[in-house]
């Protein structure tokens, strides 16, 4: 499978998966929620855009529609990471409460 493809049919697991992800990145990562979200989409239209360069820009057609549907994924992923970030400082603060 190539990274810039996509299937007719996406399931609910497309939109799951940078949620999940963004998340996990924003409990355990140490770098801003701004740069941790985007980056949890970022490999796909990267391999995106190396294959239009390689195929001479013949392979994709609707390139613009693949990259606005990565950027959706991109604010899931931020969304994610926000809430990994706010689950983190809760969990923190609980822990604090607890040990005094």
């Amino acid at each position: 499978m190539q990274l810039y493809d996509s299937h007719p049919n996406a399931g609910i697991y497309e939109f799951i998966y940078p949620l999940i992800v963004g998340m996990l990145v924003g409990v355990f990562g140490r770098s801003p929620v701004w740069i941790v979200g985007p980056a949890t989409m970022l490999c796909l239209p990267i391999g995106m855009v190396v294959n239009l360069i390689k195929d001479g820009g013949n392979s994709l057609n609707l390139w613009p529609v693949a990259l606005m549907f990565y950027v959706v994924l991109a604010v899931l992923g931020l969304i994610g990471a926000a809430l990994g970030r706010i689950a983190k400082s809760v969990w923190t603060k609980w822990i604090k409460r607890r040990a005094v």
